[in-house]
């Protein structure tokens, strides 16, 4: 086997020593979570570290929201919808509906309303106008959408399943034991529910059954994804941080306000994932990422923005890795999985990856961004043989230290995302 030389990830390339903690030159852009309050203010914050500024108010309490591109859809106390364009940051009133719009959720076509009086509303968000309206023998605490199914989660400690069009509600049994459910967020198969007490439910559609809970210091009044993580906000004006795996809190932020609502834009994968958390070194599977490290969880990879060459608006972002610890992003045009410290080398050759980006400390929340920039990043550092030109393709990793991670090998990486660019 190669000999793999760790010390390699700690040479900056073309760089001065102070450049091992230095962010990447370029600047670094975060998701944005909205976040909505019972004083109708709302919010707009950095996923990452928070800072939070208000941008606008509606005329009531906010109990919704659900985020579209730049439109944001806020339900009030009253049913009032109204429309938030973070591009010219104007509010308007939309429409009026016959509920309190205690959840909120869309699909391409339809803004979807509930509320305590048990009725759904499928929207047309143009008109206003309700093309179908369901009747829940419950309250309708939260919304979410898997498919063509709309799942409806009730303080009465119920779930319901249903089709978006034809209804035909069904209780969830699977869910049976859960608490009073007044949040969910659904992320591809995994359905995460939050009760009035602190409990996260996960459910999986592929499995059909709740799969694991946790509890957090917070009544998760709302629950957004973000990477590997869930966001969980509370009425304490808390937004935590948590690994979606394991329940524990990596980070937390102050909303300032209580939290009601929550929203967040959902990612847009400009490359695809390889080489996940599976045949670790230790044991220290994670299928859905990179393999475990000492959170409990894996490094997630995944990426925003286009495979534009031109418009260089590429953004890599890691979340999962522990607290404020030394990481940097490495490409290479090759794709391998050999064992390294405590995870899988699954960009480079040779045993180690062709070129690494500038070292940086990741966030107090374990996440790290790389871009926009990153075409004209690798031109100006990596020389010919490293340009990101329209045509190639470019295998990325996040190298990261972890010297308490579960098999002694003192570092460990990402997953492997793969990125074929375009002019």
């Amino acid at each position: 086997m190669t000999r793999i030389n760790f010390s390699s990830f700690l040479r900056p390339q073309r760089a001065g020593l102070a450049a091992l903690v230095a962010l990447c030159a370029t600047p670094a852009l975060a998701q944005e979570v909205f976040v909505g309050s019972s004083n109708t203010v709302i919010q707009k914050g950095d996923a990452d570290s928070g800072n939070f500024t208000p941008v606008s108010a509606c005329g009531g309490q906010v109990n919704s929201m659900v985020l579209s591109g730049d439109t944001l859809h806020v339900g009030d106390l009253n049913g009032n919808v109204y429309v938030y364009n973070d591009a010219a940051h104007s509010i308007a009133y939309a429409y009026t509906l016959d509920t309190d719009a205690r959840a909120m959720t869309r699909n391409a076509g339809n803004v979807i309303v509930g509320g305590g009086n048990g009725k759904i509303f499928v929207v047309d968000p143009v008109t206003g106008v309700p093309s179908v309206v369901h009747q829940l023998p419950t309250t309708v605490d939260a919304l979410a959408l898997h498919g063509t199914t709309l799942i409806a989660g009730s303080l009465s400690q119920s779930v319901w399943l249903g089709d978006i069009a034809q209804g035909n509600f069904v209780n969830l049994l699977a869910c049976a034991n859960c608490g009073p459910i007044q949040s969910m967020v659904v992320d591809g198969d995994d359905l995460f529910m939050g009760d009035s007490t602190g409990n996260i439910y996960h459910y999986n559609f592929n499995a059909g059954f709740v799969a694991y809970a946790f509890t957090v210091p917070s009544d998760a009044t709302a629950l957004v994804v973000d990477g590997t993580t869930l966001l969980v906000g509370g009425s304490n004006g808390a937004i935590l941080r948590v690994n979606r795996s394991t329940g524990q809190v990596i980070g937390s932020f102050d909303a300032t306000f209580d939290v009601q609502a929550m929203a967040i834009q959902p990612t847009l994968h400009p490359g695809t994932g390889f080489c996940y958390g599976t045949f670790c070194p230790c044991g220290n599977d994670n299928p859905t990422s990179g393999c475990r490290n000492s959170t409990g969880g894996g490094a997630l990879l995944m990426g925003t923005g286009s495979t534009s060459v031109t418009a260089d608006d590429l953004v890599l972002k890691v979340t999962g890795m522990p607290l404020a610890t030394l990481a940097r992003f490495y490409m290479s045009s090759q794709q391998t999985v050999m064992p390294f410290g405590d995870g899988l080398l699954c960009a480079g050759g040779g045993g180690y990856p062709s070129f690494r980006f500038r070292a940086a400390s990741s966030f107090p929340t374990g996440t790290l961004t790389q871009g926009p920039g990153t075409v004209a990043h690798s031109a100006h550092f990596f020389g010919p043989s490293g340009l990101i030109t329209p045509g190639s393709t470019w295998n990325f990793q996040v190298w990261y230290r972890n010297p308490h991670g579960p098999c002694g090998g003192l570092i460990n990486v990402s997953n492997g995302y793969s990125v074929s660019f375009a002019p």
